[in-house]
């Protein structure tokens, strides 16, 4: 005959996995906002590291984004009542050029 494992343990088990998620979506952002925060280029002129590392992780979003968005033809049919779906991704992209272009000045000079 086999044993029937105690309810206890599934309750732990549940319990531990829950504090796990809890301290993993809230201690984890926080430490990251704590990094960012003791970075000296924060509040002196230079490069701040978030700005690096938040290009590194929309740098492929963007791409795959820019391709789907010129697969689509979307642009072409929005009515004159649309504009800002076809001046919000213009606005995107220079803003995202740009802080290319900043940090490559940023590269260059450090």
């Amino acid at each position: 005959m086999h044993k029937k494992p105690s309810a206890t343990i599934f309750v732990y088990a549940n319990a531990a996995i829950l504090i796990g998620l809890a301290l993993y979506f809230s201690l984890f952002p926080a430490g990251i906002v704590l990094y960012d925060l003791t970075d000296p280029h924060i509040r002196n002129p230079g490069m701040p590291r978030a700005a690096l590392r938040l290009f590194k992780e929309l740098t492929p979003k963007y791409g795959r984004w820019a391709q789907k968005r010129l697969g689509s033809d979307r642009g072409a049919s929005l009515s004159s009542q649309g504009i800002s779906g076809t001046e919000w991704p213009l606005f995107g992209s220079i803003f995202y050029l740009w802080s290319v272009e900043s940090l490559q000045q940023a590269w260059e000079q450090d």
